[in-house]
């Protein structure tokens, strides 16, 4: 970490870091001793203090152990949810990070608008930090922390449906050992997802376009195609994203143009410019670090920078990248 630079930056220590009865811990793994004053500034990573002011209690060695660890926010991150805006927008998807990653450019962009973001499988077991979690529960936990720090970056709010992912689901379902989770799933997701924009009454909503046809953004993607092609909410506009990371492959992009004409909805392409938002938008990968591998990190930048030239946007200085969503038109 770059403590002589003029900038401010706001080091945030990502929530799989924890100093726990005098020792730094990485999930289970214990990391080494730390003394008060590295508590200290563990602590003080909050993503509200300055990197200045943390150098100033003399924890240079640790900040620099800890850099993989941290990300560096441009601002304090402070939320400022107003939720006397004119505009709502619902966006619906299967994970933090699909959200966040998919549409994040968005949901930056749009401080005009009041944005819900609903999890609706938020009940995980998938982890790319092997053997660093106990449980299915801490991983969760670990999700839910890591979404509540980029609502607070975007100045939006998570609703959590806590509905078990599919690879929590798979394995158990068929053998009983889930006691309580409903016998048909989508059935009872569609009536929870409902439920929420009938209670949020938004003017936009933003679902997947189940690219690469993951089983949770496939069920969502078919529940709201029921919802447009019946009409349940007349007034509303209808989105789907594309999901990261599958949009980066072509061919999926295709599979998913083909399914869409032979599904009774017509779509209109609308590319949403989100330049400004690009190096904020990389950080949601650093984020959400345990769900995905860190090489793979300039895959947000390559398809914002690719959805550029698939759209009318001038490429440019100033025109770096965008959000490709897909408007739901009615079939005549």
């Amino acid at each position: 970490m770059d403590q002589t630079s003029s900038r401010d930056i706001y080091p945030l220590l990502l929530p799989h870091v924890t100093v726990i009865q005098n020792e730094l811990y990485f999930g289970s793994q214990k990391l080494r001793p730390v003394t008060t004053e590295e508590e200290q500034v563990c602590r003080l990573c909050n993503g509200l203090t300055s990197l200045k002011d943390i150098s100033a209690h003399a924890g240079a060695a640790l900040l620099t152990e800890l850099t993989p660890f941290i990300v560096e926010l441009p601002f304090p991150l402070v939320q400022k949810v107003d939720r006397n805006k004119s505009q709502k927008v619902l966006v619906i998807a299967p994970n933090p990070q699909t959200s966040y990653l998919s549409v994040g450019g968005a949901c930056l962009k749009w401080q005009d608008k009041e944005i819900l973001n609903l999890i609706c499988f938020s009940n995980t077991a998938d982890c790319t930090l092997t053997g660093l979690f106990k449980s299915d529960e801490e991983i969760s936990a670990i999700r839910h922390d890591e979404a509540e720090i980029s609502a607070k970056l975007c100045n939006c709010t998570n609703k959590f449906l806590n509905y078990p992912d599919f690879n929590v689901r798979k394995g158990r379902w068929d053998t009983g050992s889930m006691p309580g989770l409903p016998a048909d799933l989508a059935a009872a997701l569609k009536y929870a997802v409902y439920n929420v924009i009938n209670e949020f009454k938004p003017q936009i909503i933003l679902a997947p376009a189940a690219i690469g046809n993951h089983p949770d953004n496939a069920i969502l993607h078919n529940i709201i195609l029921d919802f447009f092609k019946h009409d349940y909410f007349p007034g509303i506009d209808f989105f789907l994203y594309q999901d990261f990371p599958y949009a980066a492959t072509y061919n999926l992009i295709d599979d998913f143009l083909w399914k869409t004409e032979c599904s009774f909805v017509k779509i209109a392409d609308h590319f949403e410019d989100v330049s400004a938002q690009i190096r904020i938008k990389e950080l949601f990968y650093d984020i959400h670090f345990s769900a995905f591998n860190p090489v793979n990190r300039s895959l947000v930048s390559h398809i914002l920078k690719r959805n550029i030239t698939a759209s009318t946007l001038t490429p440019g200085e100033e025109t770096e990248g965008a959000e490709h969503f897909y408007k739901l038109i009615p079939f005549n």
